[in-house]
């Protein structure tokens, strides 16, 4: 399905995962391979939603009432 990112303001959609496992920068590094890779850009626009992409991953990057 879609998500609502807050249109017409840009807004990131994101991966949690729980505080304290360990897996922040794990998941961002897999997460930025697949996006150098073009694995990320097939999978959005599988889905009707290549012009989501962003150009890397974040950690915890401003939110739309920053």
């Amino acid at each position: 399905g879609s998500v609502d990112g807050g249109w017409p303001k840009a807004a990131h959609i994101a991966v949690t995962v729980k505080k304290g496992s360990g897996l922040v920068e794990p998941v961002q590094t897999a997460l930025n391979g697949a996006i150098r890779s073009g694995d990320y850009a097939k999978v959005l626009n599988r889905w009707g939603e290549g012009v989501e992409s962003i150009p890397q991953s974040e950690i915890n990057p401003a939110g739309l009432g920053d």
